[in-house]
């Protein structure tokens, strides 16, 4: 309302808000304008066209306000070097399919309500009764909440609405366009809550208008009690239960990490890569804060970082001395790790439950591609972004554009290997260096090209043994 935009709390409130936006911009790059921004300006380009510029000044300075913090988020994020994980939401194509794809974002949103514990509990045990009245709220949540979509982008919207109609709307399409984002993207279930808070405020709207409308008083009354009751009881019980279950694995990990970090300094080792679907990796990282704990991609086998930003994937980054415990419930360090890197490891011990093997030799790479932060950085071929096409026996690297300066590739492969095989668009490589056992050559790209370096005629991957970018000063 235009009496409440001059008091404090309002302002109070917008100043929040676009400091909130500045500071996730700088963190997560193009997500906050990607995913939450977009919509709404959307949404105000449909509302100007509808009513004219006229009627919305005040919230187009709200929005212009809101897209400058965003772009100097994204400058900011450039000066201290943040690189966000945007780049990991990739388009999703699931062998199972869109609908599977629909289903998994519907899934994770009554989990954000509901929880995703999968253990059997008694109905009238305090667990189950919890869970009942759980899916209960979620069922009020999505079911009134839902009712609103079809007012997405304004649908069915006429001239001259009453604004509380239109940022009901407005809403409503963030969840939409939010959703839409989970579904077609790879992404966690802490996505969703961009689009859940939304859905969630319509909900409480169409609650109030629907239990308005009840008589007699009573009834009126009681419907608006019990789902205000049902959310206090629900967040009550799953803080407690949150709080007491971290209280308790964190003594867990306390027991645990100390013995880690024993043997740690026993063999002066400051680096751990652990093969864990669990959260010790992540518990362990808030615990030492001293030593380096990176966590193995299942799928991928490379290290990665979540609480650490992305150059500490990269191998030249981490010393080599190096420690890789796998939880026991994972499986045998044989069938986890890549041949090639296990061979350098020996077995040391195990403590409670996680096998420990240790090795100077560090041949773990989460980056690839030339450096995002320093003067240099190390490949290998099967460093993440490579690829290798069997059939026509070809190897390339990730796109190589220099923003600025000039870096040296040095290419090292097998003796076995010809070095006339490697390109790398028009760029000169190089005569090779014969050493024992392996060649060298070196490819110089320079600020303005973009290329790949083409291996032909590969047999097998183990030819290609390692690619070093280096900045030249």
């Amino acid at each position: 309302p235009i009496e409440e935009r001059k008091k404090p709390l309002n302002i109070i409130m917008l100043i929040l808000c676009e400091a909130s936006i500045l500071l996730t911009a700088t963190s997560s790059s193009l997500f906050v304008i990607g995913a939450a921004i977009a919509p709404i300006v959307l949404c105000f380009i449909i509302l100007i066209l509808r009513d004219g510029f006229g009627k919305y000044k005040y919230e187009a300075i709200v929005l212009a306000t809101g897209m400058v913090m965003s772009g100097a988020g994204l400058v900011l994020s450039k000066l201290f070097g943040i690189s966000s994980n945007v780049s990991g939401m990739i388009i999703r194509a699931s062998s199972q399919g869109l609908i599977y794809d629909i289903l998994r974002s519907v899934n994770s949103l009554f989990q954000i309500i509901v929880g995703n514990d999968s253990s059997t509990e008694a109905l009238f045990s305090i667990n189950g009764i919890e869970y009942v009245f759980a899916v209960f709220a979620a069922i009020l949540v999505f079911g009134f909440g839902f009712t609103a979509l079809s007012k997405v982008f304004l649908l069915r919207s006429k001239k001259d609405d009453p604004k509380e109609s239109d940022y009901e709307a407005i809403l409503i399409s963030v969840f939409a366009w939010s959703f839409i984002v989970n579904v077609i993207t790879d992404s966690s279930l802490r996505y969703q809550l961009l689009g859940f808070f939304p859905l969630l405020i319509v909900a409480a709207l169409r609650m109030v208008d629907s239990f308005d409308k009840l008589e007699p008083k009573a009834l009126k009354t009681a419907f608006g009690i019990v789902p205000a009751v049902l959310f206090a009881g629900i967040t009550l019980l799953n803080g407690m239960h949150f709080a007491i279950g971290y209280a308790n694995q964190y003594d867990s990990v306390e027991a645990t990490g100390k013995k880690f970090m024993s043997l740690m300094e026993s063999r002066s080792c400051s680096l751990v890569y652990f093969y864990d679907r669990n959260a010790m990796p992540e518990m362990m990282r808030l615990y030492d804060t001293e030593n380096l704990y990176l966590t193995i991609d299942p799928e991928t086998k490379a290290p990665k970082g979540a609480d650490f930003y992305y150059n500490i994937w990269e191998n030249t980054a981490v010393p080599q001395h190096n420690f890789v415990m796998i939880n026991e419930a994972d499986g045998v360090f044989e069938d986890l790790i890549p041949e090639v890197i296990a061979k350098n490891y020996t077995f040391v011990e195990n403590i409670d439950g996680y096998y420990i093997y240790e090795s100077d030799v560090n041949l773990w790479d989460g980056l690839s591609g030339l450096p995002i932060e320093g003067t240099e950085s190390l490949d290998f071929s099967y460093s993440p972004g490579y690829s290798f096409d069997a059939e026509n026996k070809t190897f390339t690297s990730p796109s190589l554009s220099p923003d600025g300066g000039s870096y040296l590739a040095t290419i090292k492969v097998s003796d076995d290997y010809d070095c006339s095989n490697i390109s790398c668009g028009n760029l000169e490589v190089t005569k090779p260096q014969i050493f024992d056992g392996y060649s060298e050559v070196t490819i110089r790209i320079s600020s303005g090209d973009s290329c790949r370096i083409v291996f032909g005629n590969v047999e097998d991957l183990s030819q290609v043994i390692s690619i070093r970018y280096s900045k030249e000063s």
